[in-house]
């Protein structure tokens, strides 16, 4: 009498692991570079935030209707803004503090800064260090230091730079 087996054999295991092998070498390269996507769309989510932020500040300023208004208030901060009947309302800050206060006060969000004199190469319990320099504050992302935010006090201009 002749039993017959119900298990896979060995060579049918084997291939099935080859075939694993292969799927498994051609989907990871996609996966690797994730986290550089993710930063990227980090730094793009924040900017866009800031910019929006600076934009409502300066609408606010406007309505307010006083070209010679230094400050206003926003949710119970108060943020300083440029004075001047053509090109004022600009949220402002004169050093990497004021930077980083900007920042916070306009912003309220889960996104951290700290004000640095130089930026940092790495400074994992914030993701962002504010410098100050020729009228830009410049908001360096902390997870990869190519990535940066960088806002012009006097015309309200904000450049990315984000590879």
């Amino acid at each position: 009498m002749k039993t017959k087996s119900a298990g896979f054999t060995l060579i049918e295991l084997v291939i099935v692991i080859v075939i694993l092998g292969i799927l498994a070498a051609t989907a990871l390269p996609r996966f690797i570079d994730m986290s550089g996507d993710a930063h990227k769309a980090a730094v793009d989510g924040a900017a866009g935030s800031f910019r929006s932020a600076v934009t409502l500040a300066r609408s606010l300023w406007l309505v307010k209707g006083n070209s010679s208004l230094n400050s206003i208030t926003i949710d119970g901060n108060t943020v300083s803004v440029t004075t001047g009947a053509t090109n004022g309302g600009w949220p402002t800050a004169t050093d990497a503090a004021g930077c980083a206060s900007l920042w916070t006060n306009l912003l309220q969000g889960s996104a951290t800064v700290a004000a640095a004199a130089a930026p940092p190469s790495s400074n994992p319990t914030t993701d962002y260090t504010a410098t100050f320099g020729g009228n830009v504050c410049t908001f360096n992302y902390t997870r990869d230091t190519s990535r940066n935010i960088a806002y012009n006090v006097t015309d309200g201009t904000i450049t990315v730079t984000n590879p």
